[in-house]
């Protein structure tokens, strides 16, 4: 996987909080070490994935999973990263007003 561009946007919409922003170039950079070179598998997790917690980069979305299991969908595949990864998401997320789980 390479995320390619130079907007990434966070899309989060649960309850009454409702988060369209576009991340700061550095958040962005955080983003893209995370996921760049990873592979996405076929897997099925029970995790629950929405477009309405992803982030956005090229019109491409990447929905984070609601709970808090380290799994990003991707089309119809399915990338592990790591729990400080995770973290790491969860922070930039945050910091826009977003919050785990949210299920």
């Amino acid at each position: 996987m390479e995320l390619k561009g130079d907007q990434i946007r966070i899309i989060y919409r649960y309850n009454e909080i409702e988060i369209n922003s576009i991340i700061s170039d550095e958040q962005g950079e955080d983003i893209k070490k995370i996921l760049n070179g990873k592979k996405g598998n076929n897997d099925n997790p029970s995790c629950g994935f929405s477009q309405d917690i992803a982030f956005e980069c090229e019109g491409e979305y990447f929905s984070i999973a609601r709970d808090t299991c380290p799994i990003i969908k991707y089309n119809d595949k399915y990338i592990t990263i790591s729990e400080k990864e995770r973290g790491e998401i969860e922070r930039i997320f945050k910091e826009y007003g977003a919050t785990f789980p949210c299920v």
